[in-house]
């Protein structure tokens, strides 16, 4: 059940998931399907491992058409503070994490994102005239 709940859900591959996505755990666990949420959520007590898991379940089972918001987060964040191919590669393999071949471009475009971010940040903050 669990199974085909997951194939049947509407997943977007469009756009990489925000860390909004990651750090509101109300918005994250909208993602997850309910079967898959009730069945975790009574295995393991830990919400934050349950979260985590449940978060990695579809990405294992659809990883062509799922872009988990977790696994996406722990991905940049193990190349960014480990610069570890070999780490992303591994956790890749385990189900915790997208492939070392797509961190490069999901981290440019989170530096580019912060960059402009930042710029816009700088231009209210000046002085006009």
């Amino acid at each position: 059940m669990i199974h085909g709940e997951i194939l049947a859900q509407q997943y977007s591959t469009d756009m990489y998931p925000s860390t909004g996505d990651t750090s509101d755990h109300t918005t994250s666990s909208k993602w997850v399907p309910l079967l898959l949420h009730q069945l975790l959520s009574g295995l393991v007590r830990d919400d934050v491992k349950s979260f985590a898991i449940s978060n990695a379940v579809p990405q294992a089972l659809r990883p062509r058409s799922v872009i988990s918001p977790v696994v996406l987060d722990v991905s940049v964040e193990m190349d960014q503070v480990f610069e570890s191919c070999w780490l992303v590669d591994e956790l890749s393999q385990l189900g915790f994490s997208v492939s070392y071949d797509e961190v490069p471009g999901i981290s440019s475009l989170c530096y580019r994102m912060a960059s402009l971010a930042m710029c816009v940040i700088i231009q209210h903050a000046l002085p006009s005239g």
